[in-house]
């Protein structure tokens, strides 16, 4: 499945332009404004992270005539550490993992390793 970001096309006036599929704990197809309005304006961002874009790359591999999915590789250094496989990407094109399940686990014990910092 090819891989792009369409961020600067999402906004009210332009998203309708791309049908695409956005399955994740983020804004989905509201708006920035509505979407940050209904947290209150607490700031609350999307939660992307490899776990997350394993499953949209299962999902979106059942939908017949699927063409774009967004995938955030912009990380601190250890963040694949998180993960037992990290999303693989040959020309272009998100590789779906092999595993069972979604094809990655969790690895709490690096998990652990890096606890949150204040806000």
């Amino acid at each position: 499945m090819k891989i792009t970001g369409l961020e600067c096309l999402h906004a009210n006036a332009g998203f309708r332009n791309f049908d695409f599929l956005k399955i994740s704990t983020d804004e989905g197809l509201v708006g920035w404004s509505e979407y940050n309005e209904s947290f209150g304006g607490m700031g609350v961002t999307e939660v992307i992270n490899n776990l997350a874009t394993m499953m949209n790359a299962h999902f979106c591999a059942v939908v017949p005539n699927f063409r774009i999915m967004e995938i955030d590789c912009d990380f601190v250094p250890w963040h694949d550490d998180f993960f037992t496989v990290t999303p693989e990407i040959e020309d272009g094109h998100l590789l779906l993992p092999t595993g069972p399940g979604w094809g990655t686990e969790i690895n709490e014990e690096a998990v652990r390793d890096h606890p949150p910092t204040g806000r």
